[in-house]
């Protein structure tokens, strides 16, 4: 996943062949204090300057159309993995995701009953 943002941040994406049928992202907060955790011993500016970076709730620096629209003109599903709140949702939206992914799908479905601007995703899970 990782590799994927790598090489579409620096412009060289559509020159690489990928080896996924499907891509997903965490929709989950990424915040200082989770990064200081994931990177045990990163000093607290370059955990915020992460934070600044890519941080958010949903993580604005893995939530980008552009590079959802570039994966679905190669044929890959991207997925919002761990959608918990409205905000996810929207998100998932706005992006253009193919699929939710979330561990309250009763929840979901209400949210899908509720609003009909959810028509561009494939599915639910």
């Amino acid at each position: 996943m990782l590799t994927v943002y790598l090489l579409y941040y620096i412009g060289l994406l559509p020159f690489v062949p990928l080896r996924c049928d499907v891509f997903g992202f965490p929709s989950n907060a990424v915040d200082a204090n989770r990064i200081q955790r994931e990177l045990p011993g990163a000093p607290r500016w370059l955990c915020k300057f992460i934070e600044a970076t890519v941080g958010g709730n949903p993580p604005r620096g893995f939530l980008c159309p552009a590079l959802c629209n570039h994966l679905r003109r190669r044929g890959i599903a991207i997925h919002l993995l761990g959608a918990e709140t409205p905000q996810a949702l929207q998100v998932a939206v706005s992006c253009g995701v193919t699929a939710v992914l979330t561990d309250h799908p009763e929840w979901l479905v209400k949210r899908l009953e509720e609003k009909n601007d959810f028509e561009g995703m494939a599915s639910v899970v």
